[in-house]
Formats: structure tokens, C-alpha cells, sequence
């Protein structure tokens, strides 16, 4: 996301703002601005998401790599994960340093916001209505080596386990009725998961949705294929790597490599007690 303000404020085009890795690390270095004596950064470049899961994974996916192999091992320490770690963590240590204070997206400071999803739109409208004219969905996501539209979800199931099978398919049901579905997604500030919940008071009232929906069609979908239980484990070493690497209390190749390490080794137990 952008705040188009900021890009024409600095120069840039706000319809065709920065996309590549370079560009945006020339954006924000242009961008990022002090106060006279260094002590707090006034407006940001961009907004620290370093750790959060989804921008890792956007990361680390652009540049040709992926999370975790086929067998639950890690892959987020492979070549590729680790060129694109060491490129966003230094870059983000350059511009946003941790020892100061940092401003954000959503206060209308920062220019670009990376990998994030439509629910910044929401908590934009709640607090600042006015900035909403400021924001934008990129044109194009921030890539490198291959494209696609990071999106993410809480999945609902039947375990094998369930005593009531019949009663937890019918809450299922309820959750999916559509206009139900679109009101919830609606609220949080998601992409409803189905075309019938994606009802047109919804892409009337949140037109930003009709930008996602755009990106994902024209660039493809990288979405998170594991479960929800790998997901927040794995997120746990990563975030950890994540703020090491940001920290500089280690190099970004031996937060991934130790991060793997230590994952792999759950891996391996949980194999063993099956």
C-alpha cells in the first residue's frame, strides 16, 4: 500500500509508484525524514513489517523462495531466503533503526506499508476518515523474482475426533451463509472467501477491495498452503529470526539458519512420536 501524498510530495508518481526492490530502497531512503538532530524520525519511507509473518513470506516468496519443504522441513534459509532476508532487514535497520521511535502507516507518516492486508483500510476509516483519500493499493506488489498476491485465512474443519459431526457441519454452514460472511468480513476489513458473500454493498462501501481482487486476477495468488497449527508454530521462529536480524545481535544467514535448526528439530520429533 501507498500513501499517494507522500510519493507526489517527494517527487514520485502516485499512480506508478516504486515496485522493485530497488526502487523502493531508493524511495525510502528519499523519503524518510528526521528531525534536526536524529533523535526521531519524522515521516518513514516505509513501515517496519519485518516480523510480521505475512511479509516474510512475501519476501522470501518474491525472490523465488518458499517457507517450509514438502516434507515440513525448512526453506526459509535457503539462498533465496536468505538474499531477500539480508535485503529487507538491512534495509529496514538503515532507515527505520530500532532505537527510535518509528511512525506508521495508518497516522498518515509513512509512505508505502509492505504486504499488508485490506484490514488497514478499516482501521484508517475508524480513526482517520480524512486519510482515506491519501491511500491506495500498489498497482504492482514489491517483487523481485516472480509475482503474486499474498492472502491468508483461518480455515474451519471437522476433526476425525468430532462426537458431533452433524452439529459442527451446520455451524460451519452458518458461518458461511453469505450475507453473514459478508458482514463479518466486512467489519474486520477482509476479502470475503466466497464470490456470493462478495456482495456489491461490500465493494461499494470498501472500494479498495476491487484493488486486491484486481491484483490477485492479474498477478496470481501465493497463498500460505499449510495448516493452521504450522503456520503460527512456524511464525514463532521466524518472528524470533526476524527480530535478531533487526536488532543486528545477528546477521540475518545465521537468524534463518538457526530458526531452521531449531524448527527442524520439532520436525523431527514430532515424525518420531507418530
Amino acid at each position: 500500500m501507498v500513501n499517494k501524498r507522500i510519493l507526489a510530495e517527494g517527487g514520485y508518481d502516485a499512480e506508478n509508484p516504486p515496485y522493485t526492490w530497488d526502487s523502493v530502497a531508493q524511495a525510502v531512503s528519499r523519503l524518510t525524514r528526521w528531525n534536526a538532530d536524529r533523535t526521531l524520525i519524522e515521516q518513514s519511507g516505509i513501515q517496519n513489517e519485518l516480523t510480521a509473518i505475512g511479509a516474510i513470506h512475501g519476501f522470501i516468496y518474491s525472490n523465488g523462495g518458499e517457507i517450509l519443504n514438502a516434507d515440513g522441513t525448512a526453506a526459509f534459509n535457503s539462498e533465496e531466503g536468505v538474499e531477500a532476508f539480508t535485503f529487507w532487514s538491512e534495509l529496514y535497520r538503515q532507515h527505520l533503526p530500532s532505537s527510535v521511535s518509528r511512525p506508521t502507516f495508518v497516522q498518515g507518516k509513512a509512505a508505502m506499508i509492505a504486504y499488508q492486508n485490506p484490514s488497514v483500510f478499516v482501521t484508517i476509516a475508524n480513526n482517520d476518515p480524512d486519510l482515506l483519500k491519501e491511500v491506495a493499493v500498489a498497482p504492482m506488489p514489491i517483487t523481485q523474482k516472480r509475482t503474486g498476491v499474498l492472502l491468508f485465512g483461518a480455515p474451519l474443519g471437522i476433526t476425525r475426533a468430532s462426537q458431533n459431526k452433524d452439529l459442527a457441519w451446520e455451524l460451519i454452514k452458518f458461518h458461511f451463509e453469505p450475507k453473514l460472511l459478508s458482514a463479518y468480513n466486512q467489519l474486520q476489513g477482509f476479502i470475503p472467501p466466497t464470490r456470493s458473500a462478495l456482495l456489491s454493498d461490500v465493494l461499494r462501501t470498501s472500494p479498495w477491495m476491487n484493488d486486491y481482487m484486481y491484483l490477485a486476477e492479474r498477478f496470481g495468488i501465493a497463498t500460505w498452503s499449510y495448516q493452521s497449527t504450522v503456520y503460527q508454530m512456524v511464525y514463532g521462529f521466524l518472528n524470533n529470526a526476524a527480530t535478531l536480524a533487526y536488532k543486528g545481535e545477528v546477521s540475518p544467514r545465521q537468524a534463518l539458519d538457526e530458526a531452521a535448526r531449531a524448527w527442524n528439530q520439532v520436525v523431527m520429533e514430532s515424525n518420531s512420536s507418530r
